[in-house]
């Protein structure tokens, strides 16, 4: 599960940095190559289900039934994985040096990342588009089982 979360946070590395991607792969000691994406990355993932669900089935009124509110809670979900996401990376207290060094050790001096705290924030917006990303595939995915919901965000027209 590390793997899947990890490779779809890379796609985003451009964003927050390769010195947080490396530390997120390794961990903070990368002797031990500890897979940190998984925590953040599930718990982006309970979060974008939650969300899914309370619209879908909590929520469900037929004014609900509409892309906009659809989006609003879109919009919910991915701003609270942004803050998330950002407190979560600012909240391990990574030793940007020590990592290294042993990065460096480990593969013969190949490292030398540094990690800023805009690189946090960064993370955010990372986690912000990935957990957009789940609320969308979760939404296609328990959307035609809610009573009133069912059609949103797309509204199918019908012709007769």
């Amino acid at each position: 599960m590390g793997k899947f979360f990890g490779d779809l946070y890379d796609l985003f590395e451009a964003m927050f940095g390769q010195g947080l991607a490396q530390y997120l792969w390794y961990g903070p000691h990368p002797a031990n190559q500890i897979n940190l994406y998984w925590k953040i990355g599930l718990l982006s993932l309970i979060i974008s289900i939650c969300v899914a669900v309370l619209f879908y089935y909590v929520i469900n009124h037929p004014r609900c039934n509409t892309w906009w509110w659809w989006s609003i809670f879109l919009a919910a979900n991915s701003f609270i994985n942004f803050i998330v996401g950002w407190q979560w990376i600012g909240s391990q207290n990574i030793d940007v040096q020590n990592c290294m060094s042993e990065l460096n050790e480990l593969a013969g001096g190949q490292y030398s990342y540094a990690v800023s705290p805009t690189d946090y924030i960064s993370f955010g917006w990372a986690n912000f588009f990935v957990s957009m990303f789940f609320f969308i595939v979760i939404s296609f995915m328990i959307k035609y089982w809610s009573r009133n919901c069912s059609s949103a965000p797309f509204r199918i027209l019908k012709t007769y």
